[in-house]
C-alpha cells in the first residue's frame, strides 16, 4: 500500500477489509520526507471512514 513517501486515499480504501477497525494517519515527527511526496488528508479520510463505519484517528 503506497510507499514511504506517497500515500493516496486509494491506498487506504483498498486496504479496508472485514478486519479493519480504524483508519489512522500518523504524523512524521521522527523523520523527514523529501522528494516526490503525497499524503491523504484528514478531509479525505473522514468521508472514507464514515462510508465504511470506521473511526479515523490522527496522530499529531
Amino acid at each position: 500500500m503506497g510507499t514511504t513517501n506517497r500515500t493516496h486515499l486509494k491506498d487506504y480504501s483498498e486496504a479496508i477489509n472485514a478486519k479493519t477497525g480504524l483508519l489512522m494517519k500518523v504524523h512524521c515527527s521522527n523523520y523527514a520526507v523529501s522528494g516526490f511526496t503525497k499524503e491523504a488528508t484528514l478531509a479525505e479520510l473522514a468521508p472514507l471512514g464514515k462510508e465504511h463505519g470506521l473511526p479515523v484517528a490522527v496522530d499529531l
